[in-house]
């Protein structure tokens, strides 16, 4: 077998992230084709109307499934007008269902009526077999009792997951409810095409993460019926007055105490109208509040009367409060020396709540509930930019106001000397312009080191997940937030609870940490082999700052302000250059920088060919200037240098390894290409079978003599923006393909000797998978 040939150079360690994708799993893409999507307002493209814009995106996620190596999926494409539905193409492949959605010619018109979505998942769906719906509307219309039979056909179906997005600015709250009803995910995208690839990526990452997930718990769940969301206005709850006390509580030196306890009648509405991961919303009343409120109930049965479980909401909100607080504080410090006298706008906030302890009457039991305020303008967009995971979701480039919630998850592990940070930051916008725009956050969770926290604390794992995609903005520079690989790892402590200060006359600004030591040792070479990694990895989980790369270092150059000049070579580099061209477009903060890149894809020997991904890659890449090159054969690497023009070669070396590497190597050969000075190249192989190479340490080359260092990198970035490791061939379906182990790969650099007089600073990065023999 040629596929297998490749192989040969040694035994592939699985890639952990994302799970198995053994089972294939049914897509329907449900396309709102209603009048409204013929306008022709998306950002920067005037001439592209949205469902042309929506057929985009459906493409890049189709070819973001292939690359997580889902290539057995198969793709349906429903499309809703005329208060019908029509069934465009029904269980093709990725690739056919790339082709189908090019040649498609989609004419909007007429509107949608959500019942029919109904309809439509009954008729496509394989019973017993996982499916996944996704359904794209700016929003829809119908008849509210179909409601009961959404909720009937979710309840009947534990395999079945509805995903919406939603776009436009209008109503959504209709969108927002079927999400949560069908087990799936809501996400508000702007009419701009980055925010629209943006938010398909990270519905992307959900399906692929819960790909072989079924709706089946032990827990006994609570038997309701769904009103509608939008009958929430104007409407006094469906039930009689009921007696309760009212508790309010405070932090004291960390600790959660009652602080006052009050006698009241409230209202509560008989059905829910939304539900999250482990609550149910009600619409709630009570006359003492002077605002619209809503109550949260457990979707679980055994937590009807735990006490604990209501106090672990009130301490996450509370705490997340409290963090607020010292935001707030730091950034008036860090702006006083020009608005000392004017306190600055609140940047973020957070929700109130209370608890309830409801009476028992001779018909309704005894309730322990939660409350808090209803969050005006969630109908129009509620967004979600950390989950309780620490992946950040939308990136700070994106939006302006974005750049506060970052800021803020930073400052609460610089606060608490990262003993905690808050998460699952999600919410909405209260009125105002530009930066002025305040985050109003609900439902925060609270990340601890002994998960202190409740079930959805995940501790240590998502923090450190946060620390690896967090790219600092310019508020946290402005607050001197500490670099996220200098918080420190707090020891293990009984309780992690935030010690509260007593406030200051005037908002005290964060006290600064220490600064790094790092020891040097000139005799050792710089870095840590994987063995010795991997026999020091229970005492040094994560390595210390000088043997890791971040992500800046390979693509931006020394002053952050310009990426470098790079070459991406390798199988299915333009997935990793897509990621690539994303991050680098979030650090500069421009929507579109002029990269000076060339990429290229391997063909080898039996391989298969990837022309329709490279097409589909090729619509995100395009906008950047970046070159791209298809099919170049892997024995004869024979790349035009002037695609690079301004570009400078790394300096090449004489390695006699394998034949496919002295092949692959053979590009960098000096006395072909020469070395042309004014900057540095990465060159960067992903490829994974470069697996098991004999490196050397000393390169011997026509400009002096290049030192090896070994270092680790974090690839949680590049995972972050669509890129999955894969071969790009038939071993993938088969699955006998192995990928990289952990969010880690091991960067090899040869420097020059600093005691040569040679020319300025040539470096070569070849990126190889965990675990590589060096």
């Amino acid at each position: 077998d040629p596929d297998e040939v490749m192989d040969m150079l040694g035994e592939l360690r699985s890639f952990t992230r994302p799970p198995s994708a053994n089972t294939p799993i049914s897509i329907l893409f449900l396309v709102d084709l209603s009048a409204s999507m013929k306008k022709r307002d998306i950002a920067g493209r005037p001439n592209l109307r949205r469902i042309d814009a929506v057929a985009e995106v459906l493409k890049c996620f189709i070819v973001q499934q292939q690359s997580a190596g889902a290539v057995m999926d198969l793709y349906s494409l429903v499309c809703f007008s005329h208060s019908n539905y029509d069934v465009r193409f029904q269980r093709r492949s990725g690739s056919e269902a790339i082709a189908a959605l090019s040649s498609e010619h989609l004419e909007p018109g007429g509107h949608v009526k959500y019942e029919r979505i109904v309809c439509a998942i009954k008729e496509l769906a394989v019973p017993g077999q996982a499916c996944r719906a996704i359904f794209m509307s700016d929003a829809c219309c119908g008849d509210l009792k179909w409601l009961l039979n959404f909720q009937a056909l979710f309840s009947e179906n534990p395999h079945v997951f509805f995903h919406c997005i939603g776009f436009g600015g209008r109503d959504l709250s209709i969108l927002q409810q079927l999400a949560q009803i069908g087990r799936g995910s809501f996400s508000c995208a702007s009419l701009d095409m980055d925010n629209l690839v943006n938010t398909f990526s990270s519905l992307s990452k959900t399906v692929t993460e819960t790909r072989n997930a079924v709706d089946y718990n032990d827990r006994k769940s609570r038997e309701v019926i769904f009103d509608s969301a939008g009958r929430f206005q104007g409407r006094v709850p469906s039930i009689k007055e009921r007696m309760a006390f009212r508790y309010t509580f405070s932090l004291r030196q960390g600790q959660l105490q009652i602080r006052t306890k009050e006698a009241c009648n409230i209202r509560v509405h008989r059905n829910p109208f939304m539900q999250g991961g482990m609550r149910l919303v009600y619409r709630f009343h009570d006359p003492c509040i002077k605002t619209k409120m809503v109550a949260k109930l457990s979707r679980y049965v055994e937590h009807d009367s735990s006490w604990d479980f209501v106090k672990g909401f009130v301490n996450n909100t509370a705490q997340t409060r409290l963090l607020t607080q010292k935001f707030h504080d730091a950034v008036w410090w860090a702006l006083a020396g020009s608005i000392w006298d004017q306190e600055p706008p609140r940047l973020v906030s957070c929700t109130q709540a209370w608890a309830y302890d409801v009476a028992e009457t001779q018909s309704f039991p005894r309730m322990l509930l939660v409350a808090e305020a209803f969050l005006q303008g969630s109908e129009r967009g509620f967004f979600k930019w950390v989950n309780n995971r620490g992946e950040v979701l939308v990136p700070s480039s994106s939006r302006e106001y974005s750049m506060a919630v970052e800021a803020f998850a930073h400052f609460s592990l610089d606060y608490s000397h990262g003993k905690l940070m808050v998460a699952d930051l999600q919410g909405v916008l209260r009125p105002g312009e530009g930066q002025c725009r305040r985050v109003h956050l609900t439902d925060p969770q609270i990340l601890s080191l002994d998960q202190d926290f409740g079930p959805a604390d995940l501790g240590s794992p998502a923090m450190q997940k946060f620390r690896s995609l967090h790219v600092c903005n310019g508020l946290c520079r402005r607050l001197h937030l500490t670099s996220l690989n200098a918080v420190p790892q707090a020891p293990h402590a009984r309780s992690t609870l935030l010690n509260v200060r007593s406030s200051p006359a005037r908002p005290a600004a964060p006290p600064p940490l220490p600064p790094k030591s790092v020891a040097a040792h000139p005799q050792q070479e710089r870095g840590r082999s994987p063995t010795r990694r991997d026999e020091t990895a229970s005492i040094d989980r994560h390595g210390s700052d000088r043997e890791t790369l971040k992500a800046q270092e390979i693509l931006l150059s020394k002053s952050s302000s310009a990426a470098k000049r790079m070459l991406f070579v390798g199988e299915c580099t333009h997935l990793f250059t897509v990621a690539a061209a994303k991050l680098v477009s979030a650090w500069l903060g421009q929507e579109h920088p002029q990269l000076d890149w060339c990429t290229t894809e391997l063909r080898w020997p039996g391989s298969d060919s990837m022309s329709a991904e490279l097409r589909a890659s090729e619509a995100v890449l395009h906008p950047f200037g970046i070159s791209i090159r298809d099919g170049v054969d892997a024995t004869r690497l024979d790349l035009p240098l002037q695609g690079l023009a301004s570009a400078v070669w790394a300096a090449a070396s004489a390695i006699a390894m394998r034949t496919w590497t002295s092949q692959v190597m053979g590009l960098l050969d000096s006395t072909k290409y020469g070395i042309r000075m004014g900057g540095t190249v990465n060159v960067i192989l992903l490829a994974h079978q470069h697996l098991a190479w004999k490196l050397p340490v000393e390169l011997q080359t026509c400009c002096g003599t290049f030192m090896r260092e070994v270092f680790w990198m974090d690839l949680v970035p590049f995972l972050t923006y669509g890129y999955r490791p894969r071969f790009g061939d038939r071993r993938d379906s088969g699955r006998r393909a192995r990928y990289h182990e952990g969010d880690e790969v091991v960067i090899v650099r040869w420097r020059r000797k600093l005691n040569e007089d040679c020319p300025p600073k040539i470096e070569m990065v070849v990126s190889l998978t965990k675990g590589t023999p060096i």
